[in-house]
């Protein structure tokens, strides 16, 4: 296949009356393409339209035949899953090998942690050998190591390859062609993403000098073709008689004679030249999109009666592991990473601590969110006051996405349920906030504006977290998951 082609896009969703695509066009080629953007920027809305999941209102999508897609969510086992886990095909072994994937793990899904189905969604998306593979978020929930397999699995794929991750380290090393996608609109940048965010910055820099300048501009016309009225006001005056004494010959002959040598004429010509040349100036104005203030401010002082929160030593037999837990207390300030490779029952341990603890003490954002929950979640939200809707959309906005379309979608996307969470929660001054995989599905500006937030914040933050940035710039203390057969140890650093 030689490139994948979408021409005059039109869609929307059948209980909106907003275009999400008005005219998309977009033409892919063999090799590893990123596409990124805000979330509800519409990316799997177009991945949906690709992969036939979702059928436009007009225009046509070429080349499409055989896809596969890797989607976000971990919730059910992939559809090919069976036929993967049965197959002798030495492509089968080779993928189990490079992923580190057991037979076993058929059998028993729900048990897995979502770094493992993770893995298991990326190799039976490999396994179909397709013609355009979208793979979308693969890092979530991957710890280091098993990120270094995920991305020789991926650079072994030679078809048309196109890559939504919040990951910038994987995009800049799998992908040589980037798309932005913003307002239902692409911009299309042939260099990895680092290098077409910097020319991008650029560009938009550009673009406010030139808004500048042509504002300036626009102000000089303005006062010339003031000024030009004005001397043309004086002229008119000066050359009329309406205020000379009919019997006053000596007056009379004077306007005659102004009018004469006058330069009305030339005076009257300025003010159009002047007005023709803002109309030109007007045609070619330089539109920037307004730019909000970004992150997250928590206005409310945190109750230090509060803490400390602590975990008496114990050991408890949970999911069939045995856990050996220390003493374990989180003081006012503290930002806790809980470290651990997938499967070392770092979330299960999470689940153990919040049964410990008051509903009001803390805020929980779990690492995935069913759709049935999204659902849920944003049908409340919906029905809230005027004014608390207001607080949360102001958050939502600071996070980098449109309010307004949110409130337009069925669902709201992955990463936008859980801006919705922080924003809806964070009403209530919670002194501890418990994240597992907080950057997952989440856009790189939120990433940014959520970890500042989260560095200020007075409380304490307790985080599971496999994005290596994200973790350095804002831990201030380390805890411990170590797996070794059925015995889990948590342990301080």
């Amino acid at each position: 296949m030689q490139s994948l082609q979408l021409n005059n896009i039109y869609f929307k969703y059948p209980t909106s009356s907003e275009y999400i695509f008005q005219g998309l066009s977009l033409e892919l080629y063999r090799g590893w393409n990123a596409l990124v953007g805000a979330n509800g920027a519409g990316k799997t809305t177009l991945l949906k339209l690709i992969t036939k999941e979702l059928t436009p209102e007009s225009g046509t999508i070429t080349n499409n035949f055989v896809t596969s897609y890797a989607q976000q969510s971990t919730e059910n086992l992939p559809e090919n899953a069976e036929e993967f886990f049965h197959s002798y095909e030495s492509n089968t072994f080779r993928l189990k090998d490079m992923l580190d994937i057991q037979d076993e793990w058929l059998y028993r899904w729900d048990s897995l942690s979502h770094g493992e189905r993770k893995r298991v969604q990326i190799a039976v998306a490999l396994f179909s050998e397709p013609d355009v593979l979208i793979v979308d978020e693969p890092t979530n929930h991957l710890d280091i190591q098993t990120k270094e397999k995920l991305f020789k699995a991926l650079e072994s794929y030679d078809g048309i390859g196109i890559l939504v991750s919040h990951d910038r380290e994987l995009l800049d090393l799998l992908c040589t062609k980037t798309f932005v996608l913003k307002h239902g609109k692409l911009t299309k940048i042939k260099s990895n993403f680092s290098t077409a965010i910097k020319e991008l910055e650029s560009i938009k820099n550009f673009q406010k000098e030139q808004k500048t300048k042509h504002s300036k501009e626009l102000k000089k016309i303005d006062k010339q073709i003031q000024n030009a009225k004005e001397s043309v006001s004086r002229s008119k005056s000066r050359l009329s008689l309406k205020n000379v004494d009919k019997k006053d010959s000596d007056a009379k002959a004077k306007v005659y004679l102004a009018k004469i040598t006058s330069k009305n004429k030339y005076e009257g010509q300025a003010v159009k030249t002047a007005i023709s040349k803002k109309e030109y100036l007007l045609k070619d104005e330089i539109s920037i999109e307004k730019e909000y203030e970004k992150g997250i401010f928590f206005e409310n002082e945190i109750d230090k009666r509060a803490f400390p929160f602590v975990i008496e030593k114990t050991t408890e037999t949970i999911n069939g592991f045995t856990f050996n837990i220390p003493r374990l207390v989180i003081e006012k300030g503290d930002k806790i990473w809980i470290q651990g490779d997938n499967g070392s029952g770092k979330t299960t341990f999470i689940e153990y601590f919040l049964s410990t603890l008051k509903e009001d003490d803390y805020l929980f954002i779990p690492q995935e969110i069913s759709e049935d929950e999204s659902e849920k979640i944003f049908k409340e939200i919906k029905e809230l006051s005027s004014e608390k809707q207001g607080g949360i959309f102001t958050t939502i906005t600071r996070l980098s996405s449109d309010p307004k379309a949110l409130l337009q979608s069925k669902t709201p996307s992955p990463g936008e349920i859980r801006k919705l969470l922080i924003a809806k929660d964070l009403e209530n001054n919670p002194p501890l906030i418990i994240l597992d995989e907080p950057t997952n599905h989440m856009d790189i500006d939120s990433i940014m504006s959520i970890e500042k937030a989260l560095a200020e914040f007075q409380g304490a933050v307790l985080f599971i977290s496999h994005d290596l940035a994200f973790c350095k710039n804002l831990a201030n203390k380390t805890w411990r998951a170590k797996r070794d057969e059925k015995d889990i140890l948590i342990s301080l650093s």
